[in-house]
């Protein structure tokens, strides 16, 4: 068969004309695949299709970072090669079938499947069913929305309401709400204690539904009608309900009034809250706050505002009220022998005593220690004698027992008139105190009335103005230091091997408070042994910047206080190691009545101290009355004698022969001398003769400061 060649070049046209057509065709089916893959890409939802046996055709880049693979990996495969949980598989599978089965679209509200990082994630799923009319087959569209912060809101927010309801419920408050109408809405915790009847419950029922058949509750129901109808909040409503014990409880509402976005009234939210043991505890607290906590007394605090109204009372009404300060004689007795715990019993004791000799509206406080106070308002003074004289009879009476021992103790009164004369409150208790001392003074177990007039209050109100500028000065460095030269006598050279430090006092009005005026009343009130240590330590730091390294010699006195205070020895040690000072540039002076009143301790003292090196002298020796008989017992260095011999030495034979026996005495025992009071040539001159070493006065050196 020949063939025409034209015909077969038009068939050959035709068929290049068709493969030309269809890879133009495949060119434009792979464009739009791949736009349409494009546009799933974009949409955050998770997109699939799978075919009737659950294999994936299509995915978008969502659903497949879930699964933790690229898209084309997914393309093929079905959930039991993706997953691990076969009852997962199965029910995708079952729920796929029947939307292609009924051919209708189903919502699946909320699944879980599990990430490739093993978390779980919440999706709400829509699944559809299509069919590709080229090969009539049946797919099913997945459409998948990540609820996953959603669901996790939801679950904190359900937890959240369990856990307002478990507090609610168990907690003593009771949380309420009322609507416009000022019904209940919502209630919970415990209702028992608020209405004893748990048959009736007020929701939907009116505000005092709670309160208003109750006989056990004081509730002022008109005051609160009229805070709610005002629909402002409500602060700190408080009523009583008496409890199954028949004891009050005491509650308090606070509520705040809720209105929409316009302003309207929508009711009220707040709390119901039992505030009975709050309040007990406010009230214990006020109570220990004015009471002593032993005796049950008021305290001194309490005391001290009370002193403060009476006065004012006496201002105002010119109506006299009198103070009386009280202080136990022997009490320390008692500590000592028997305990502390049966002295606070003694004071509990002595307490009802005190009481029941005074007024009801009288008050007796405990200011501390064996220390009572009594104020006898509107009393006269006669009257407040009795009271002092019946109270001062009944302690002289009263026998204290413990552990099978017997002890009596008395008491000593101060007192003082409140009157509109009266300056303050600080010197009524001022004048109250030294009048007490003034009867411990006068014998004790008396009591002693302050007047304008009495010398020794006067005397010891001026003490009680130099114990504050004592402790002025200690606190704020106002006590400074004077040195004063110990010249030889022998050698009558200038240069000074020897000097004392001399205390000074700069009170607030920077007037300059001599030794004379202060240490005596520092010794009485017991600051001695602080004012030493100041000196000391002050004194070595001046040693020590002006005479390190030299064989120059400091003195500094010591108190017979701080001779036996226990822990001299270890601060003199401590101060001398940290200044670094040479103790044999040291000397420490004791008078001679401070060291024969306490000899044991004195000498034990000097015997540390002399073994590390430290020199003492013995000062105002010859003002004693056995100096001789205790100088065997006193190894000091140096005897200073006192200056009232001295002084008088040219023109008194007497003075001038007990001077030169002391001086002979000194040299018998080792010792050297030192004469005070020397205040011209006259005096060195004979003392010079006598064979003194060494002589201390204005006539050879006066005072200066140096610090």
């Amino acid at each position: 068969m020949q063939l025409n060649s034209k015909k077969i070049i038009s068939i050959a046209n035709e068929e290049l004309n068709d493969d030309s057509s269809y890879e133009i065709q495949i060119d434009s089916l792979k464009k739009q695949k791949n736009l349409l893959q494009d546009v799933i890409d974009k949409v955050p939802n998770l997109i699939s299709v799978r075919d009737a046996s659950g294999k994936f055709i299509l995915v978008n880049k969502a659903i497949a970072n879930v699964y933790g693979y690229e898209v084309n990996d997914l393309i093929g495969r079905n959930d039991e090669e993706l997953t691990h949980h076969p009852w997962k598989i199965e029910s995708c599978i079952e729920i796929d079938t029947m939307v292609m089965q009924q051919k209708q679209e189903r919502t699946i509200l909320e699944e879980t499947i599990t990430d490739k990082n093993g978390k779980k994630i919440w999706l709400q799923t829509t699944k559809q069913p299509f069919i590709d009319t080229a090969n009539n087959e049946l797919y099913v569209l997945g459409v998948s929305t990540n609820i996953t912060q959603q669901r996790i809101a939801k679950e904190k927010l359900i937890q959240s309401e369990k856990r307002f309801k478990d507090f609610s419920e168990t907690a003593a408050n009771i949380f309420w709400e009322l609507d416009k109408d000022l019904n209940y809405t919502y209630i919970s915790g415990s209702i028992k204690n608020l209405i004893g009847d748990l048959s009736i419950y007020p929701l939907g029922k009116s505000f005092d539904t709670l309160f208003s058949n109750s006989s056990k509750c004081e509730f002022d129901f008109d005051a609160y009608k009229e805070m709610l109808k005002c629909q402002k909040d409500i602060s700190n409503f408080t009523f009583n309900v008496k409890n199954e014990n028949k004891e009050v409880d005491i509650f308090r509402i606070n509520a705040k009034s809720i209105f929409n976005n316009n302003e309207k009234f929508e009711g009220y939210r707040g709390v119901i809250r039992s505030i009975t043991e709050e309040k007990s505890l406010l009230e214990r607290i006020a109570y220990d706050a004015k009471h002593d906590a032993l005796t049950g007394l008021a305290n001194r605090n309490e005391f001290d505002k009370q002193l403060k109204r009476v006065l004012k009372k006496a201002k105002d009404t010119e109506e006299d009220s009198v103070l009386c300060y009280l202080d136990l004689d022997h009490f320390k007795v008692v500590n000592d022998a028997a305990g502390h715990s049966a002295g606070d019993q003694l004071l509990i004791s002595l307490c009802h005593i005190l009481e029941d000799k005074v007024r009801a509206s009288d008050i007796v406080a405990r200011l501390g220690g064996d220390e009572f106070g009594i104020i006898l308002e509107s009393c006269p003074l006669n009257n407040a004698v009795n009271v002092c004289e019946n109270i001062l009879r009944s302690i002289n009476q009263f026998v204290f027992e413990w552990d099978k021992q017997s002890f009596k103790v008395g008491a000593s009164i101060g007192v003082a008139m409140i009157t509109d004369k009266s300056v303050n409150e600080a010197l009524i208790m001022s004048q109250a105190d030294m009048a007490c001392y003034r009867a411990k003074e006068l014998g004790r177990n008396q009591m002693h009335i302050a007047h304008t007039d009495d010398t020794a209050i006067i005397e010891r109100s001026s003490e009680f103005t130099y114990v504050s500028a004592i402790t002025d000065a200690l606190n704020n460095d106002r006590l400074f230091l004077m040195k004063q030269p110990i010249v030889s006598v022998l050698n009558n050279n200038k240069e000074i091997p020897h000097y004392e430090v001399l205390s000074r006092i700069l009170d607030v009005k920077e007037n300059i408070i001599s030794p004379n005026e202060f240490i005596r009343v520092a010794e009485r009130y017991g600051m001695i042994t602080g004012v030493d240590r100041f000196v000391i330590k002050k004194a070595f730091q001046y040693h020590k910047q002006t005479y390190a390294g030299s064989e120059v010699v400091i003195s500094i006195n010591l108190s017979g206080n701080t001779v036996s205070d226990p822990y001299i020895l270890e601060f003199i040690k401590k101060e001398l190691d940290e200044t670094g000072l040479d103790p044999k540039t040291v000397c420490f002076e004791i008078t001679e009545t401070a060291a024969i009143s306490s000899i044991t301790k004195a000498v034990h003292v000097i015997k540390e101290l002399k073994d590390i090196g430290v020199k003492f002298a013995l000062d105002d020796f010859g003002s004693g009355l056995s100096s001789f008989g205790y100088l065997k017992d006193l190894p000091v260095d140096y005897l200073k004698i006192d200056g009232t011999f001295v002084k008088n030495i040219v023109h008194n034979e007497k003075d001038r022969a007990i001077v030169r026996s002391i001086n002979e005495v000194a040299k018998v025992m080792g010792m050297q001398t030192i004469a005070e009071f020397v205040e011209n040539d006259e005096i060195l001159e004979i003392l010079k003769e006598i064979g003194v070493d060494y002589a201390q006065g204005y006539g050879v050196g006066k005072p200066k400061r140096v610090t």
